[in-house]
Order: structure tokens, then sequence, then C-alpha cells
């Protein structure tokens, strides 16, 4: 009987072993001035939807970070990594100086550019893609 107790909470213990294999703590500390987020940290994570769906939890929210994971997105309730993801600092800096060589205002020269740009997320899907490789 002791044996069955055993094994029944192994099993039972399970699926909670494999889910940890597949999320990952990450934060602004370890990607320093690359963290390409607007919140400091959170779990990116590879569900087995597809061949890997990569989604990026933080503050009660999953966003959804590869196309598998954005294809499924209004099924699962996920949220768009565009809420979070910051714009890059160097693109302003860029578009401050396409104005004033132009003499036009910034907002006219960003817009004429397409949008601000935004910093690398790769080192993030990248984090995720990885646990999807395992």
């Amino acid at each position: 009987m002791k044996k069955f107790y055993t094994v029944t909470a192994f099993m039972l213990m399970l699926p909670l072993v494999a889910h940890a294999e597949n999320q990952q703590k990450i934060s602004k500390q370890q990607f320093g001035t690359k963290w390409p987020l607007s919140v400091s940290s959170g779990i990116v994570e590879c569900l087995p939807i597809g061949r890997g769906a990569v989604v990026f939890k933080s503050e009660e929210k999953t966003y959804a970070l590869n196309g598998i994971a954005k294809g499924v997105a209004e099924k699962h309730g996920f949220s768009n990594i565009e809420e979070i993801w910051l714009d890059d600092p160097e693109f302003h800096k860029i578009a401050e100086e396409a104005a004033r060589v132009e003499g036009v205002p910034v907002e006219k020269a960003i817009k004429l550019m397409g949008g601000p740009t935004k910093i690398n997320i790769a080192p993030v899907l990248d984090s995720g893609t990885r646990l999807c490789n395992r």
C-alpha cells in the first residue's frame, strides 16, 4: 500500500515538474541595457501548443512572444507584447536629428520614418525558444 501512495504522489507531481522545465524567470537585472520591456521581470515559458508557443508572464498577464503564441492569442487570452515592449531610445535620437536637418517637428519626422522602432526582443524570445527545444 505504501508503494501505491508513493507512485501516486509521483504521478501527481510529474506534470508540475514537466511544467517547471518549460519556464524560466528572467529580469532586467540579467539583461541590463538590452532589456526590452517596461516591466522589471517575468516568466518566459514554452507552452505545448503547436510546435511551442513562447509567452512572457508578468503582472498577472500573459503576453504572446512568437508567431505560434500570437496565432492563438485570442483563443487563450494572451495580451499583445506591444503593451510592454519599449521603444528604442536610439530611434528618438535619430528622429530628433532628422527633424533638425529637415526643419520639421520631431513627431512629423517619426511619422515619416514609419514610427519608432523597438528595442531588440530577440534575447527574451530566444530564452523561451530554448525552453521549447529541450
